[in-house]
């Protein structure tokens, strides 16, 4: 094959055959190429080049200049509604055909309709946005305006609102943040503690003494023992956190314990009629101290719970 010098915008090999002129595409890639752009900038460009050429009825660039193009730039804002980034990158490709492959210098392009760019709203807001947001709004007569979490929609808003509005997704706070605001206490698990507290001395009251003597150990002690750790393992009940189910665990277990106890005595007494004897009594205090051990656990539980909850 001989070798083709540049004659004007053909090329032309030792022979003096002409080589058929390329593609108008074809040189905007290789310009494109020439100067290492993107291939995501190439192949933009190569659809804005041809969408610009179909535009005016399949009329060579080279025929056309400014007006055109203002007049393609136009309609895409006009009545395509494109972004203006999108407008400026079907100019960008426009500007670099003409300067670039055609090496015609465009005038300013003043006529051209500039699409509308949108307002970045901001994606959180700032503590003073939210006081001015809240401000005016009195939170015991709207619930809906209580502490909580918000956060800017990242769908797309389908209320019926004025176009434009902003809208948010609420998220209510999770559970115990009053506490660990240092705001209100929690009465439920004052009540809670109350009782447990007070199972725990009344257990406390029955199990201190000599293990096998029944006068060390009154059994109306025992009995009120039960009674108030049966209020405290209602108490728990509905109570869903982690923490409340271990709660109400230990609460059950003491429960048994102190049962088993009653129904040993009760046996002894009125069943058998062997009375509280030292290995009755035995049984029943022992049956106590691991309700008793029970007792303490929930409450070294609420404390660490409280100590958390205030850090």
């Amino acid at each position: 094959m001989g070798t083709f010098t540049n004659n004007s915008d053909n090329c032309v090999n030792a022979n003096g055959v002409v080589r058929p002129p390329r593609r108008l595409l074809d040189q905007l890639s290789e310009s494109i190429r020439l100067k290492h752009y993107s291939i995501r900038t190439e192949q933009a460009y190569r659809g804005w080049v041809r969408r610009f050429i179909l535009f005016h009825g399949k009329r060579h660039p080279q025929e056309m200049g400014a007006c055109e193009v203002e007049a393609f730039l136009t309609h895409l804002a006009v009545e395509g509604r494109v972004s203006a980034s999108t407008q400026n990158q079907a100019k960008s490709a426009l500007l670099f055909l003409y300067k670039e492959v055609l090496r015609t210098d465009l005038p300013w392009l003043d006529d051209v309709e500039s699409a509308k760019s949108g307002k970045r709203l901001p994606v959180v807001l700032t503590p003073e946005e939210v006081q001015r947001l809240l401000g005016p709004i009195d939170g015991s007569k709207h619930p809906c305006a209580r502490p909580a979490q918000l956060r800017r929609r990242t769908s797309p808003c389908r209320c019926r609102h004025t176009p434009g509005c902003v809208c948010f997704q609420v998220r209510p706070l999770p559970q115990g943040w009053r506490e660990r605001s240092g705001g209100l206490m929690n009465l439920e698990k004052v009540v809670f503690g109350f009782f447990i507290v007070l199972a725990a001395t009344l257990n406390f009251g029955f199990f201190i003494g000599e293990i096998d003597q029944p006068k060390h150990h009154h059994v109306y002690e025992l009995f009120a023992a039960i009674v108030v750790n049966l209020i405290a393992t209602v108490l728990k009940f509905g109570d869903r956190t982690q923490i409340g189910a271990v709660h109400l665990s230990t609460s059950l277990v003491a429960d048994l314990q102190l049962v088993a106890a009653a129904g040993v005595w009760a046996i002894a007494v009125h069943v058998t009629g062997e009375g509280m004897s030292a290995d009755v009594t035995t049984s029943v205090v022992s049956l106590s101290g691991g309700a008793l051990f029970a007792n303490v656990v929930s409450v070294v539980l609420l404390i660490a719970e409280t100590v958390m909850l205030r850090r």
